[in-house]
């Protein structure tokens, strides 16, 4: 049982994700060819992000912890987003 919810919920969070992905690549304006700052700052951010990625996952700490397991625990706190 334990297990399926765990599949479940990680299909739930793929399929959220890509949503969002996709949404933001769909309302998000190209950059002109000749913006290299912008492109600049687009890269920096993007490697922060990964570099945040890989700082969570290396010290197991989560940023988001869905509602059933905080209740279990008795924590209502939000954990911070990038």
């Amino acid at each position: 049982m334990a297990l399926g919810r765990v599949e479940r919920d990680g299909h739930v969070l793929l399929e959220s994700f890509a949503l969002f992905v996709r949404y933001q690549l769909m309302v998000q304006a190209p950059l002109a060819e000749g913006d290299d700052a912008a492109r600049a700052v687009g890269r920096d951010r993007f490697n922060a992000f990964v570099a945040r990625v890989g700082e969570a996952l290396a010290s197991g700490q989560q940023t988001f912890t869905p509602r059933h397991r905080n209740r279990s625990r008795g924590s209502h706190e939000r954990h911070p987003v990038l």
